[in-house]
């Protein structure tokens, strides 16, 4: 396989390339593990929205098992909290030449340690520079906040590989919440805001796609802002 930047294009819509290229990315991984465990790739109702696994047991495949059929990935969860560093990523060569990828993942939370390893494992199918990647919890809501605001921005000076370390947040958010499921889930947020003004909907979705709110959130006012702006 050809190194990634190799196939990126020396253009000024570079940033536009990496989001389409991670957003594809995004898609057709969740595809593949859904169709490989039963998960209806377009639910209906809100009773056939399933979590899609990331690294968890008791699965056909993962993103986890399918970054391992690239390159053997290992996942470990470091007995010390940290406060300022939740998930990095590493690639690099082993002494008989074939790739190894490392993935740390520290956040304690289960749904935030399941977006992070989204987050970092979409860099196993996207980069191929030996470079780590990592987060603090600092920039977590302001990114968030800015895909929501209307997307990834770009300063001029950023790197490529900056600018592939912050659309990997988009990887993360599209496959863990698929754009084909935004129609049942915004359903059943008003379904559940109808019956029960006083509950938080999102909330509840959360904990049935065992994502963080703050994600899930995130997803559904972005793409509903692109569908009527």
């Amino acid at each position: 396989m050809a190194p990634f930047f190799a196939m990126a294009p020396t253009n000024p819509n570079l940033a536009d390339f990496y989001v389409k290229l991670m957003l594809g990315t995004a898609q057709g991984t969740a595809k593949t593990v859904c169709e490989a465990n039963g998960i209806p790739l377009v639910p209906s109702r809100g009773s056939e929205l399933r979590m899609i696994p990331v690294y968890e047991d008791g699965f056909s495949k993962t993103l986890l098992s399918l970054a391992n059929d690239r390159a053997e990935t290992t996942l470990t969860w470091p007995t010390t909290q940290a406060n300022y560093l939740q998930a990095y990523w590493k690639r690099y060569r082993k002494a008989d030449k074939r790739v190894k990828q490392d993935l740390v993942v520290i956040a304690s939370n289960y749904c935030w340690a399941r977006f992070y390893a989204a987050k970092e494992l979409m860099h196993c199918f996207v980069e191929e520079d030996n470079y780590p990647a990592s987060n603090t919890i600092e920039l977590v809501k302001d990114l968030l906040e800015d895909l929501a605001a209307g997307g990834v921005t770009f300063h001029d000076e950023c790197s490529p590989q900056t600018m592939l370390d912050e659309v990997a947040w988009l990887g993360a958010l599209h496959y863990l919440i698929p754009q084909d499921w935004l129609p049942t889930l915004n359903q059943l947020h008003a379904d559940i805001t109808k019956a029960f003004p006083n509950a938080d909907a999102y909330l509840h979705i959360a904990q049935i796609l065992r994502v963080p709110v703050l994600a899930l959130r995130t997803r559904m006012r972005a793409a509903n802002r692109v569908k009527t702006g």
